[in-house]
Protein backbone atom coordinates (compact mmCIF):
# COMPACT_ATOMS: atom_id res chain seq x y z
CA UNK A 1 0.00 0.00 0.00
CA UNK A 2 1.31 3.38 -1.06
CA UNK A 3 1.50 5.70 1.76
CA UNK A 4 2.43 9.57 1.10
CA UNK A 5 6.33 9.23 1.67
CA UNK A 6 6.88 7.15 -1.51
CA UNK A 7 5.21 9.87 -3.63
CA UNK A 8 7.84 12.62 -2.13
CA UNK A 9 10.62 12.74 -4.52
CA UNK A 10 14.27 12.08 -3.02
CA UNK A 11 15.79 14.63 -2.31
CA UNK A 12 19.02 15.82 -4.13
CA UNK A 13 22.00 14.79 -3.33
CA UNK A 14 25.36 16.92 -4.51
CA UNK A 15 28.14 14.43 -5.46
CA UNK A 16 31.01 14.17 -3.29
CA UNK A 17 34.15 16.71 -3.78
CA UNK A 18 37.59 15.19 -3.31
CA UNK A 19 39.51 18.81 -3.15
CA UNK A 20 42.24 17.12 -1.62
CA UNK A 21 43.00 15.18 -5.13
CA UNK A 22 41.43 17.95 -7.14
CA UNK A 23 44.16 19.96 -5.55
CA UNK A 24 47.21 17.38 -6.28
CA UNK A 25 45.50 17.05 -10.05
CA UNK A 26 45.94 21.17 -10.25
CA UNK A 27 49.34 20.87 -9.03
CA UNK A 28 49.72 17.57 -11.53
CA UNK A 29 48.40 19.75 -14.59
CA UNK A 30 50.70 22.97 -14.23
CA UNK A 31 53.59 21.03 -13.43
CA UNK A 32 53.15 19.47 -16.59
CA UNK A 33 51.88 22.51 -18.59
CA UNK A 34 54.84 24.60 -17.36
CA UNK A 35 57.13 21.73 -18.47
CA UNK A 36 55.40 21.05 -22.10
CA UNK A 37 55.49 25.08 -22.38
CA UNK A 38 59.37 25.05 -22.03
CA UNK A 39 59.90 22.44 -24.50
CA UNK A 40 57.26 24.58 -27.10
CA UNK A 41 59.06 27.65 -26.24
CA UNK A 42 62.30 26.29 -27.44
CA UNK A 43 60.37 24.69 -30.96
CA UNK A 44 59.07 28.32 -31.51
CA UNK A 45 62.37 29.92 -30.99
CA UNK A 46 63.68 27.47 -33.51
CA UNK A 47 61.24 28.00 -35.72
CA UNK A 48 61.95 32.02 -35.27
CA UNK A 49 65.44 32.02 -36.13
CA UNK A 50 65.33 29.09 -38.93
CA UNK A 51 62.23 30.83 -40.46
CA UNK A 52 61.07 27.51 -41.00
CA UNK A 53 57.05 27.25 -41.71
CA UNK A 54 57.20 23.56 -40.74
CA UNK A 55 58.59 24.28 -37.30
CA UNK A 56 56.17 27.20 -36.47
CA UNK A 57 53.37 24.99 -37.71
CA UNK A 58 54.75 21.97 -35.03
CA UNK A 59 55.01 24.69 -32.52
CA UNK A 60 51.45 25.55 -33.01
CA UNK A 61 50.38 21.83 -32.65
CA UNK A 62 52.52 21.64 -29.34
CA UNK A 63 50.68 24.44 -27.98
CA UNK A 64 47.22 22.93 -28.75
CA UNK A 65 48.09 19.54 -27.55
CA UNK A 66 50.07 20.39 -24.45
CA UNK A 67 46.57 21.75 -22.10
CA UNK A 68 45.21 18.63 -23.51
CA UNK A 69 47.92 16.16 -21.89
CA UNK A 70 48.43 18.34 -19.01
CA UNK A 71 44.68 18.37 -18.07
CA UNK A 72 44.48 14.62 -19.20
CA UNK A 73 46.98 13.69 -16.75
CA UNK A 74 45.87 16.48 -13.83
CA UNK A 75 42.22 14.93 -13.92
CA UNK A 76 43.15 10.85 -14.53
CA UNK A 77 45.39 11.94 -11.26
CA UNK A 78 42.52 13.30 -8.89
CA UNK A 79 40.28 10.52 -10.36
CA UNK A 80 41.92 7.82 -9.21
CA UNK A 81 42.76 9.53 -5.90
CA UNK A 82 39.26 10.49 -5.24
CA UNK A 83 38.05 7.12 -5.35
CA UNK A 84 34.89 7.40 -5.69
CA UNK A 85 31.89 5.47 -6.64
CA UNK A 86 29.50 8.39 -7.96
CA UNK A 87 30.53 8.78 -11.93
CA UNK A 88 29.05 12.28 -11.17
CA UNK A 89 31.49 12.99 -8.89
CA UNK A 90 33.99 11.81 -10.56
CA UNK A 91 33.40 14.06 -13.48
CA UNK A 92 32.95 16.74 -11.08
CA UNK A 93 36.13 16.51 -9.54
CA UNK A 94 38.04 16.18 -12.99
CA UNK A 95 36.04 19.46 -14.41
CA UNK A 96 37.40 21.36 -11.51
CA UNK A 97 40.92 20.38 -11.92
CA UNK A 98 40.67 21.79 -15.58
CA UNK A 99 38.66 25.04 -14.08
CA UNK A 100 41.10 25.69 -11.16
CA UNK A 101 44.51 25.13 -13.43
CA UNK A 102 42.89 27.45 -16.28
CA UNK A 103 42.00 30.30 -13.60
CA UNK A 104 45.66 30.04 -12.44
CA UNK A 105 46.86 29.90 -16.19
CA UNK A 106 44.92 32.62 -16.61
CA UNK A 107 45.86 34.80 -13.46
CA UNK A 108 50.07 34.18 -14.78
CA UNK A 109 49.09 35.78 -18.25
CA UNK A 110 47.37 38.69 -17.58
CA UNK A 111 50.44 41.18 -17.25
CA UNK A 112 51.63 39.33 -20.20
CA UNK A 113 48.33 40.06 -22.18
CA UNK A 114 48.09 43.76 -20.66
CA UNK A 115 51.55 44.57 -22.33
CA UNK A 116 50.56 42.93 -25.77
CA UNK A 117 47.35 44.66 -26.11
CA UNK A 118 48.77 48.00 -24.79
CA UNK A 119 51.54 47.52 -27.42
CA UNK A 120 49.33 46.63 -30.26
CA UNK A 121 47.37 49.69 -29.73
CA UNK A 122 50.40 51.98 -29.87
CA UNK A 123 50.66 54.02 -33.93
CA UNK A 124 52.47 52.31 -36.09
CA UNK A 125 52.50 48.46 -34.73
CA UNK A 126 49.74 47.04 -37.32
CA UNK A 127 51.30 43.67 -37.45
CA UNK A 128 50.62 43.47 -33.65
CA UNK A 129 47.29 44.41 -33.80
CA UNK A 130 46.54 41.66 -36.59
CA UNK A 131 48.32 38.95 -34.64
CA UNK A 132 46.18 39.47 -31.46
CA UNK A 133 43.38 38.28 -33.03
CA UNK A 134 44.67 35.01 -34.01
CA UNK A 135 46.89 34.22 -30.45
CA UNK A 136 43.35 34.55 -28.75
CA UNK A 137 41.74 32.37 -30.84
CA UNK A 138 44.14 29.66 -30.77
CA UNK A 139 44.31 30.14 -26.48
CA UNK A 140 40.37 29.92 -26.56
CA UNK A 141 41.18 26.62 -28.74
CA UNK A 142 43.51 25.49 -26.59
CA UNK A 143 40.92 26.38 -23.35
CA UNK A 144 38.39 23.92 -24.97
CA UNK A 145 40.60 20.99 -26.03
CA UNK A 146 41.97 21.28 -22.24
CA UNK A 147 38.52 20.56 -21.03
CA UNK A 148 38.08 17.93 -23.62
CA UNK A 149 41.27 16.18 -21.86
CA UNK A 150 40.22 16.37 -18.12
CA UNK A 151 37.11 14.86 -19.30
CA UNK A 152 38.81 12.23 -21.47
CA UNK A 153 40.98 11.80 -18.29
CA UNK A 154 38.46 10.97 -16.18
CA UNK A 155 36.50 8.43 -18.14
CA UNK A 156 40.46 6.71 -18.83
CA UNK A 157 40.45 6.86 -15.00
CA UNK A 158 37.35 5.32 -14.17
CA UNK A 159 37.33 2.52 -16.63
CA UNK A 160 41.32 1.70 -15.44
CA UNK A 161 39.62 1.56 -11.92
CA UNK A 162 36.81 -0.79 -12.66
CA UNK A 163 33.19 -1.09 -10.89
CA UNK A 164 34.84 -3.44 -8.44
CA UNK A 165 37.66 -1.73 -7.65
CA UNK A 166 35.96 1.68 -6.50
CA UNK A 167 35.35 2.09 -3.39
CA UNK A 168 34.04 5.36 -1.13
CA UNK A 169 36.78 7.32 0.30
CA UNK A 170 37.41 7.59 4.18
CA UNK A 171 37.84 10.37 5.97
CA UNK A 172 41.69 11.01 7.94
CA UNK A 173 41.29 9.12 11.53
CA UNK A 174 38.75 6.61 10.42
CA UNK A 175 39.86 3.07 9.69
CA UNK A 176 38.36 1.43 6.94
CA UNK A 177 35.79 -0.84 8.17
CA UNK A 178 36.46 -4.62 8.32
CA UNK A 179 33.98 -7.32 7.52
CA UNK A 180 30.64 -7.63 9.11
CA UNK A 181 30.00 -9.82 12.54
CA UNK A 182 28.44 -13.54 11.19
CA UNK A 183 24.46 -13.29 12.35
CA UNK A 184 23.79 -15.30 15.70
CA UNK A 185 22.92 -18.93 14.90
CA UNK A 186 18.76 -19.53 15.15
CA UNK A 187 17.90 -21.69 17.97
CA UNK A 188 16.02 -22.69 21.35
CA UNK A 189 16.75 -19.50 23.66
CA UNK A 190 19.01 -20.95 27.02
CA UNK A 191 17.04 -22.48 29.75
CA UNK A 192 17.36 -19.90 32.70
CA UNK A 193 19.39 -20.23 35.20
CA UNK A 194 18.58 -22.33 38.50
CA UNK A 195 17.90 -21.29 41.79
CA UNK A 196 19.81 -22.24 44.56
CA UNK A 197 17.97 -24.88 46.86
CA UNK A 198 16.72 -23.82 50.49
CA UNK A 199 18.95 -25.16 53.25
CA UNK A 200 16.88 -28.10 55.72
CA UNK A 201 15.55 -26.50 58.69
CA UNK A 202 18.03 -26.16 61.67
CA UNK A 203 21.46 -25.37 60.00
CA UNK A 204 23.24 -22.48 60.22
CA UNK A 205 24.26 -20.58 58.04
Amino acid sequence: MATILDSVPPRLVWPHLAWGAVATGVLVALALETMLGLFGSAIGIAAVTGNSAGVGFAASIWALAMPFVAAFLGAYVAVRMGNDRDPRAAYLNGILVWCVALLVGALALVTTFAGLVGLAMTPGRTGLVEAVGPTLVMLGGAAALGLLGALVGTGAARRRMGAREIRPPYERGHERPGPLPPPPAEGPPPPPPEEPAAPPPGTWH
